[in-house]
């Protein structure tokens, strides 16, 4: 009655529904000799099942508990992503974990350059494929030039050290810094950023491993574990604080300080300790910029 109703002319559905006898041929009949209107698969559109779909390698189902609830996906993650899973091979089960979100993303956004020329992929047949898939996954219509884009994973980081529901001049001002963000924003991209701000938050909340989970801290823990000769060139860092910095080459010269202690990686260690009370966390150089080298530098001096 459906397909009556909307002029279906394809519909793709699980692959138990198109075997014989399947639901597909039943609704077929009923539609042909009791509505009138052909079953939805032209000659130019050939059926289309697809496999299902899996989470962290068990069968999604209702039974279990285990489904994507649509409508509460926007909430964590971009809705084009979802399509993405879907529609990316469909005739083969894919899997999938809530956790990878930054990955699913990273791919979204790689799609999206190559739509718009940004990316170049030496395979003709392969660019065509994604541009084709790229404009099945997207919801709106398409931008009219390619949108400023905020890595996932880094918008999850930035949104736990800013509060981009109160305010976004925190947050743009950090991706200014990280450089993530190069020329005026229009509306529209302002609106997108917040929006992946907002999203990454939540999906922080729900499902990020604990190695992405943020809390600064803004008094050094009196357990801290680090040595002398780490405390000396940490406080050497904060006085290297007060110049103008690149992420990159500040993370250069960190690196060059653990050198000159002679344990690099400890160094890094004793950062993220101080810093998060972590062993590891972001790039370090990069991390500092986000926070602001100012308050970095302050909570540094709590080790005189």
């Amino acid at each position: 009655m459906i397909w009556a109703a909307w002029k279906i002319v394809f519909e793709g559905a699980g692959k138990e529904h198109f075997m014989p006898t399947g639901s597909f041929w039943t609704a077929g009949e009923i539609c042909e000799k009791v509505f009138d209107w052909p079953e939805p698969h032209p000659s130019e559109n050939p059926l289309q099942p697809y496999e299902y779909l899996t989470i962290d390698g068990n069968k999604m189902s209702a039974s279990v508990g285990n489904v994507v609830s649509t409508w509460d996906w926007p909430n964590f993650a971009p809705p084009q992503i979802l399509r993405l899973i879907f529609l990316k091979k469909l005739r083969k089960v894919r899997d999938f974990s809530y956790q990878k979100m930054p990955d699913y993303v990273d791919e979204y956004d790689k799609i999206q350059r190559v739509y718009f020329g940004a990316e170049k992929i030496e395979n003709e047949k392969e660019e065509e494929h994604l541009k084709r898939l790229y404009e099945m996954v997207e919801i709106d219509s398409i931008p009219k030039k390619l949108p400023v884009q905020i890595p996932f994973s880094f918008a999850s980081l930035i949104s736990q050290i800013s509060k981009p529901s109160e305010s976004m001049d925190s947050a743009v001002a950090l991706l200014k810094g990280s450089g993530h963000i190069k020329d005026e924003l229009s509306e529209d991209d302002k609106e997108r950023i917040k929006n992946r701000l907002l999203i990454s938050k939540e999906w922080v909340r729900r499902y990020a491993p604990e190695s992405m989970i943020i809390k600064l801290n803004e008094k050094i823990p009196k357990d801290l574990d680090i040595t002398e000769e780490q405390r000396e060139a940490l406080l050497k860092l904060g006085k290297e604080l007060e110049r103008e910095w690149t992420a990159d080459d500040l993370q250069t010269r960190i690196y060059e300080i653990g050198k000159e202690l002679g344990d690099v990686r400890g160094f890094f260690q004793a950062i993220y300790r101080v810093l998060i009370g972590k062993n590891a966390g972001p790039k370090a150089g990069q991390f500092i910029i986000m926070i602001g080298k100012g308050k970095v530098k302050k909570i540094l001096e709590q080790l005189k």
